[in-house]
């Protein structure tokens, strides 16, 4: 009888130390979850790399059609809204990518512009695709606001990133940037006895 009790306490014991565990894992998931350490929205780029919040630099190569599938994590509703989702390109605004710019007697300044209608986005079943055409910044502002000139010393820094790729949940509460840029730089450089080659 005795031997029955202790067998009975050891087993409850161990039960009751499983729970605990287990309780202790369930709430550590939900604070690390709940803290924004947790990615529950991410997006896929050509079925490879992977980008959580925002990446810089990125070579969105001319011409090149991408891939990019936006993905939902531990939500119960993300199979309904899997296609829901907004993308847009804008420019990506900080102090070293501000400039002025004028088409005819309006002056714009390179701040918080949509250039999604400048771009290639199409949108399929779980994904879109993304491409562009451009070689130069110039050629983005131009197909938005027609010819424009220039302030005067204006000059890309190609150490900046002039334009964001930007992709919003269904319900507008996470987004993913990939900031990029549109010039080419020179891949090769031939010397010649008359001149430069790129």
């Amino acid at each position: 009888m005795e031997d029955n009790k202790k067998k009975i306490i050891s087993i409850f014991a161990i039960v009751l130390s499983l729970l605990l565990i287990i309780g202790l894992v369930v709430s550590l998931f939900f604070i690390y979850y709940k803290s924004g350490s947790f990615k529950d929205f991410y997006i896929r780029v050509n079925d490879s790399e992977l980008i959580y919040d925002y990446k810089n630099n990125y070579n969105f190569i001319h011409d090149e059609t991408y891939k990019i599938e936006p993905i939902y994590v531990m939500d119960g509703n993300s199979d309904n809204h899997k296609d829901d989702y907004t993308v847009k390109v804008v420019s990506n605004d900080n102090n070293n990518t501000r400039f002025e710019f004028n088409n005819g007697d309006d002056n714009y300044v390179y701040n918080n512009i949509d250039f999604t209608d400048c771009f290639k986005i199409q949108k399929e079943e779980g994904y879109f695709t993304f491409q562009h055409t451009y070689q130069k910044l110039e050629e983005v502002i131009e197909a938005k606001y027609g010819e424009v000139t220039f302030e005067e010393n204006f000059n890309i820094d190609l150490d900046n990133d002039y334009l964001s790729l930007v992709v919003i949940s269904y319900d507008e509460s996470k987004e993913v940037r990939i900031n990029f840029n549109v010039e080419l730089e020179p891949q090769e450089i031939i010397v010649s006895e008359d001149h430069l080659i790129f």
